[in-house]
C-alpha cells in the first residue's frame, strides 16, 4: 500500500451571488428592512397628519415616507465588499470603544545592571 496523499485544489469563483438581488447590493433582506422602515415612517406620518390640522400635512407625510425610504435604501444597500453603511457604522462604533492607547515601558534585557 502506498501512503501517498494527493490533494486537489478547490477554486471558488468570485462575485457569485447566493441570493437574488434586485440590483447590485440590494436583495430581499435589504428590501424587507427597508419596508419595515417605510412602514414605521408611514405610521409616524399618519400620526403627524392626525395631530396637525395643517392643510399641507399630506405632503409632509409623503415627505417623511419618501425621505425614510430613500434613507433606508442608502443605509441598507451593500457595496462591492458586501458591507452596508449600517455595517460600517457598527464597525466604527466598535472600534471607538476599543483600547486606543497602549502604555508600555521599554525594557532592554541586554542593558547592564548598573
Amino acid at each position: 500500500m502506498s501512503d501517498i496523499k494527493t490533494t486537489s485544489t478547490l477554486y471558488i469563483p468570485d462575485n457569485i451571488k447566493t441570493n437574488y438581488e434586485f440590483m447590485p447590493g440590494f436583495g430581499w433582506k435589504e428590501m424587507i428592512k427597508a419596508a419595515i422602515v417605510v412602514g414605521v415612517a408611514l405610521i409616524i406620518a399618519l400620526i403627524w397628519a392626525g395631530i396637525t390640522s395643517h392643510e399641507h400635512s399630506f405632503f409632509h407625510g409623503v415627505a417623511i415616507v419618501g425621505i425614510a425610504g430613500f434613507g433606508a435604501f442608502g443605509v441598507f444597500k451593500k457595496d462591492n465588499y458586501n458591507q452596508s453603511m449600517l455595517d460600517h457604522a457598527r464597525r466604527f462604533f466598535m472600534f471607538s470603544k476599543e483600547q486606543q492607547k497602549y502604555k508600555y515601558q521599554y525594557y532592554n534585557p541586554f542593558a547592564s545592571k548598573d
